[in-house]
């Protein structure tokens, strides 16, 4: 009954609206149960005003500060309803607020290179979207990994959340390792490149380069 959004002209102050919004939002709580505690912050969006989006999401993002979990071009989990009102996806998105398309392609392939194949998602979700609407079609496109869902297979959302989320903790603490041993090479080119010290060794009069 709630989609496809256009029903509501762009206005935010419609009842049957609102009675969606907050619908997400219990979702959302229901959502902050079953995941790790403080490591996450659980959004709801539904557009910007004055457009109401074809395809509202709860977003499950990253609290690690050194982690860019953004929607605009970090990586981060959500649930997105699909257009038709049909079912919903759950995805590993890459952000494509401020990315074309061939950007998000990249990022997305770059992404899937960071964690392990032996995973229940695919590279692809459906969205049942318009032809006009592009918002969606950057969101199939910018999908990791993730999963349809109807009135068929919803029981194992819960389930597919905890292993969906496993694998983005996967790819934070990647991204964690690869920072620090990017501040450790920078660190050593910064110490080759000062000038050497000098001191003399107990064993001759030479002068021998400190290690």
């Amino acid at each position: 009954d709630f989609f496809p959004t256009d029903q509501y002209s762009h206005n935010f102050e419609n009842p049957k609206f609102l009675e969606f919004n907050r619908r997400q939002k219990l979702i959302s709580k229901e959502l902050s149960k079953i995941l790790p505690p403080n490591k996450y912050d659980i959004v709801t969006r539904y557009g910007v005003r004055p457009n109401i989006a074809w395809t509202p999401w709860i977003g499950i993002q990253s609290l690690d500060e050194n982690f860019d979990a953004s929607s605009k071009r970090g990586v981060y989990m959500t649930i997105l309803w699909k257009v038709d009102g049909s079912g919903i996806s759950l995805s590993l998105q890459t952000g494509t607020d401020e990315s074309n398309q061939k950007e998000i392609r990249w990022m997305v392939e770059n992404v899937r290179k960071e964690f392990p194949r032996d995973h229940i998602f695919s590279s692809e979700i459906d969205l049942k979207n318009y032809p006009s609407a592009k918002r969606p079609k950057n969101y199939e496109i910018g999908n990791i990994i993730g999963k349809d869902y109807d009135s068929t297979n919803l029981h194992s959302i819960s389930d597919d959340i905890l292993i969906m989320e496993r694998v983005y903790d996967s790819i934070i603490n990647q991204n964690k390792q690869k920072d620090k041993l990017a501040k450790v090479i920078e660190s050593e080119e910064s110490n080759y490149q000062k000038p050497p010290k000098f001191r003399k060794t107990t064993i001759s009069n030479q002068l021998a380069r400190d290690p």
